[in-house]
């Protein structure tokens, strides 16, 4: 967990040195996430992780994210989040950094029911959080994205907390072009 957290912090001390225009009007992002239960047993999974997002306007988007995770307790079990929500984004004319936070509701599904974990099955899910985009071509299409994340599963009148490191790349759908550029 500290190799993680070490990443975010170079991660995020290093996108301000980068540049950009424009405001995509989608982009759908492909990565790998850790999902940390820390309710009892800390308990790590490790899947892939698909997002797509919409944006309404420069700072205002609806994102739908979809993680399927994998772990061990010594036995095998899995789970999947699939949310959707608002995206808010912070985007400057010619800076290639792209810092957001998302408000995320929806539902996850697990194989067994790992300790921490308030029963297997269907559950409401819930996560708030928020990472970076930085821009990796001079065209805008793609960038590498890291975030954190809040999850919070209910099940059975209890919350089970969880959290969610995220990196990726993303890919930038056909650009919007602000007033600027």
């Amino acid at each position: 967990m500290k190799k993680h957290l070490w990443l975010a912090f170079v991660f995020l001390l290093s996108a301000p040195l980068c540049h950009a225009q424009g405001i995509p009007s989608a982009d759908i992002s492909v990565g790998v996430s850790d999902l940390y239960i820390v309710k009892g047993l800390t308990v790590n999974m490790t899947g892939p992780n698909v997002a797509f997002a919409v944006n309404a306007n420069n700072w205002l988007g609806l994102v739908g994210d979809f993680g399927a995770y994998f772990g061990h307790i010594p036995q095998s079990f899995n789970g999947e989040l699939y949310t959707f929500g608002p995206r808010f984004s912070l985007r400057k004319s010619g800076s290639r950094f792209v810092p957001f936070g998302q408000a995320l509701l929806g539902g996850s599904h697990f194989s067994m029911s790992p300790p921490g974990i308030s029963g297997g099955g269907t559950q409401l899910a819930f996560g708030l959080g928020g990472g970076s985009d930085i821009v990796l071509t001079r065209s805008g299409k793609f960038a590498m994205r890291g975030q954190l994340e809040y999850f919070g599963i209910r099940a059975y009148g209890g919350t089970t907390p969880t959290v969610r490191f995220s990196g990726g790349i993303v890919y930038r759908l056909s650009r919007k072009h602000t007033a600027g550029s």
